[in-house]
């Protein structure tokens, strides 16, 4: 492996790196440097009253006194705390939400490269048509509208008043689905947020994809694919 190679993944990987330990150490010390503590945050204004003895165990349950190298350590060993309001350690939160969240964004990401790619590209062959037009204005306006906007709009439309897809879970609970009908469901609940998402990418790679087939277009070597009178569909995708 070359060093320029090398440089080329090592940097970002340490850029990573150094932005998650400047977050671990701000998530640990912020906390530590306001006034009181959690103890005092949960309970100074209520009616419960701790004992000393209470207060300490407290503590002790959160860790609240550990240093920085302990947090850290924590971290790495899957150690995040306990959750009351789900009760239930966070990292098992984590792991069991974990799958659904890759399957959603993954799936986003490949539908949104891959329609952004090829509207994009046939947007740049049809340069300066009305078709064109509309599609460039389509995507700059989908492309400054937040996904949380049109997230919420799709689940007040879809999902509260036409009824058409559920408004939140990932499956129906307690359903007795045979395999098919388990995977249909999901898909079901799957539709709104992936089309959320893919919303929010799609427009990006659109652009981004004409503005390179654009450049493209203008090299000798696509005059001279389209001069030898190769079918326009191979001198886009494969020439």
């Amino acid at each position: 492996m070359q060093a320029s190679d090398r440089h080329t993944w090592l940097t970002p990987v340490l850029a990573y790196l150094a932005a998650a330990l400047i977050l671990a150490f701000l998530s640990h010390s912020l906390p530590r440097m306001l006034p009181g503590d959690f103890v005092t945050a949960m309970y100074g204004a209520s009616d419960v009253t701790l004992t000393a003895e209470q207060a300490a165990d407290l503590r002790a349950l959160y860790q609240d006194d550990s240093g920085f190298t302990a947090f850290l350590g924590r971290v790495f060993l899957l150690d995040w705390g306990y959750s009351y309001a789900f009760q239930a350690p966070v990292a098992a939160l984590f792991f069991d939400a974990l799958p659904w969240t890759l399957v959603l964004m993954g799936t986003a990401h490949v539908l949104s490269s891959i329609l952004g790619f090829v509207l994009g590209v046939e947007a740049a062959w049809r340069r300066g048509t009305r078709t064109e037009k509309a599609g460039v204005g389509l995507m700059t306006v989908l492309e400054g509208i937040p996904e949380l906007c049109s997230g919420v709009l799709l689940l007040l439309v879809f999902a509260l008043n036409l009824g058409w897809f559920p408004a939140a879970g990932a499956q129906t609970a307690y359903a007795d689905h045979t395999f098919v009908q388990q995977v249909a469901d999901r898909l079901h609940h799957l539709a709104l947020p992936l089309t959320t998402l893919v919303l929010a990418y799609f427009p990006g790679n659109f652009l981004l994809a004409r503005a390179g087939m654009v450049m493209v277009m203008k090299h000798p070597f696509v005059l001279t694919a389209r001069a030898k009178g190769l079918p326009p569909v191979r001198v886009r995708y494969a020439h």
